[in-house]
Parts: C-alpha cells; sequence; structure tokens
C-alpha cells in the first residue's frame, strides 16, 4: 500500500474540496482524529460539529449570519474574547472564494465569558444545496494549534428541540436563583414541584403543566440567550491648564502624543482628562485630533509614579 507523507494529505485534501466537495473539518478528522478521544455530540445549539487537530467547533448557520462555538481538546467550552478569525463561502457553482467575512465576539452577560464567535450577515442569498464555507480561527491559547482551520457544508440550523423534565438536586440552586415561574410569576414550589423546560442550553422553570402550552407557542420569548446589558456611555472629556499640581506627571510624560512636541514648547500644556485617564497636550491646536479619537491617546501617558522612578534610576 503506497504511503501519503503530510504535504501529499494537504494537496489532496485542497483537490478534495475544490472538486470533490470534502472540506477541512473531514481531513482533520482523518488525520487528527486517531489519537484523540471522540468529539462531544455538541449540538446543544442546533449547529454543525466539526473537528480540527486539537480543538472542536459548532456551527450554528441563520439566515441572519453564523455563530461558532469552540471547544478544547478536554471538550471544554473556550473563552472566545481572545480568538479572532475569518469565514469564507464557497458557491456551488465555483471553487473560488465567493465572499469573506470577519468573526468577532458575541455579546455576553456581565460576569459571563464569551462562548462564541459571529458575524451578522444575510444568508438568504445562499443556495441551500452545495454551498460549502471554510473557517480560520485564530488565538487559541493551546500552542499546538494557535490556528484552526475546517470547512462545512451550508445548511441552516433547525431550532432546538424543547424537552421537559421535572427538576432534579442538581437544580435545586437555579430554582432558587429563578424564584418565580418565567410564564405565571407564581413561586416555583407553590403548585408542585417545577418543571425544567430546556431548549439547546437555556433552561427555565415553571409552576406547572399549565405553563407549557405559552412556551411552545413562543419559546424564543422564554427561551433565548439572555440580552446583553447596554454599555455604559464614555464618560465626558474635560479639558483645563496644567497647574502644579501637574508637574510631576509633565515631567513624566514629556511630550505630547499627538505633536510629539516637548511639553511647554508651545506655552503652558492642556490636561485632558476623562473619568480616571488624563493626558496632557503642547497646545490647544492637538485638542482636535484628540477628540476625533480620545482612546487612542488617553491612558497613553506615564504615571508620576513612573517618571519619578525613571528620574531616579
Amino acid at each position: 500500500m503506497m504511503k501519503w507523507g503530510p504535504r501529499a494529505t494537504i494537496v489532496l485534501g485542497s483537490l478534495a474540496f475544490a472538486g470533490l466537495g470534502l472540506g477541512w473539518a473531514e481531513l482533520g478528522t482523518a488525520q487528527a482524529g486517531r489519537d484523540r478521544t471522540p468529539a462531544p455530540a455538541m449540538a446543544l445549539h442546533g449547529g454543525v460539529s466539526a473537528r480540527a487537530a486539537r480543538h472542536d467547533f459548532e456551527v450554528v448557520f441563520s439566515q441572519a449570519g453564523v455563530k461558532v462555538y469552540a471547544y478544547a481538546a478536554d471538550h471544554k467550552p473556550i473563552d472566545t474574547s481572545r480568538l479572532t478569525g475569518t469565514v469564507t463561502f464557497y458557491h456551488p457553482n465555483t471553487p473560488e472564494p465567493w465572499f469573506s467575512r470577519t468573526l468577532h465576539t458575541a455579546a455576553t452577560v456581565a460576569g459571563h465569558a464569551p462562548d462564541s464567535l459571529v458575524v451578522n450577515i444575510n444568508l438568504s442569498a445562499v443556495p441551500t444545496s452545495g454551498a460549502r464555507v471554510a473557517f480560520h480561527v485564530e488565538g487559541l491559547a493551546d500552542l499546538a494549534e494557535g490556528i484552526a482551520e475546517f470547512a462545512l457544508p451550508f445548511a441552516i440550523a433547525l431550532p432546538p428541540a424543547i424537552s421537559v423534565a421535572p427538576i432534579t438536586q442538581g437544580d435545586e440552586r437555579a430554582v432558587a436563583a429563578q424564584k418565580q415561574c418565567a410564564v405565571s410569576g407564581d413561586e416555583l414550589g407553590s403548585m408542585g414541584p417545577p418543571l425544567k423546560v430546556s431548549r439547546g442550553d437555556r433552561s427555565t422553570f415553571l409552576c406547572c403543566k399549565a405553563c407549557l402550552k405559552q412556551i411552545q407557542a413562543n419559546p424564543d420569548k422564554y427561551l433565548a440567550a439572555p440580552t446583553p446589558p447596554a454599555p455604559a456611555p464614555a464618560a465626558a472629556l474635560t479639558y483645563s491648564k496644567a497647574t502644579a499640581a501637574d508637574q510631576r506627571a509633565i515631567n513624566a510624560q514629556h511630550v505630547c502624543p499627538v505633536s510629539g512636541q516637548s511639553l511647554g514648547s508651545m506655552g503652558g500644556p492642556i490636561k485632558v482628562a476623562r473619568g480616571g485617564q488624563s493626558v496632557l497636550l503642547c497646545c490647544r491646536s492637538c485638542l482636535r485630533a484628540l477628540q476625533a479619537n480620545p482612546d487612542r491617546y488617553l491612558g497613553t501617558a506615564p504615571s508620576a509614579t513612573d517618571g519619578k522612578q525613571g528620574a531616579q534610576r
């Protein structure tokens, strides 16, 4: 039997992707899956699973976009806050890329690490048969696979089925936190043991079976992902002439972050502050650049303590 080396495997995989409809996910499963435990049935979100060398992914396609969930080699969810990636669509009629979009971290609620990458785009024009989608994910913490690539056939995900079950001992803390029935508002336990209703990775508790009809009629109302809070408005910029109390900060910063001129070379420096951040400018002419992009300049000034230590050295 002829043996193929890694380079030949890559070439064959690329040809298969273009001509035979086989993607990098299938190639990765054949090549790397032999040395790993079986992938979990990652259908929590109603998506399609894919495997790279050391990571597993679940991809959820909808007409409104794409969401990608990442899992480590031990099958645990990955915090996606440091991940970036791209998604490239291939039309059934050509092996050339059709269009690409950037994946970004999905919004989440306060106190919860993001668990997915997302791109919001209208996919209603993508053919439901024959189209393929390639993924490139960067920033993975596993040094053995910092970048993962895989491909899948395009398929709109069906919403996960709704399941109903009695609560268990493991649900007691969640029941105590929810307190009231999601539908009626009655206290959980007031109508007998609560019921646990789940869809994918989302669950809620009901006081009784009579409330099931409303959830079945409108599951998105009760079992949708929680809406993240709106970001707090940025603090307003304030301006003032530098005073004697700012001299240590002036000595530490030395130069204007906008013009690069020495502080004091254009007269008394201007102090610009926002919240707990401040920076010094050489003159009012530099204010416009800072106002256009305050995040670029605020927080760039070294602390007075740093300047003092630097002077001592």
